[in-house]
């Protein structure tokens, strides 16, 4: 919070928080969409920690 309340010119903190939503979302959709195929999709996630149950459903 430190710059952006010491250079506050208007609501730029709810401004801040729609983009980084925005942003966070497109990555996701980048990234699911670069796995593509359902066998990468289940592997990828088994690799990033979600257990074997959860990454066939």
């Amino acid at each position: 919070m430190g710059w952006v309340n010491n250079y506050r010119l208007a609501s730029i903190q709810a401004k801040l928080k729609q983009i980084d939503e925005w942003l966070r979302n497109r990555l996701r959709y980048c990234i699911w969409h670069d796995w593509k195929k359902p066998e990468r999709k289940r592997k990828n996630l088994i690799r990033l920690g979600i257990d074997q149950d959860h990454a066939y459903a």
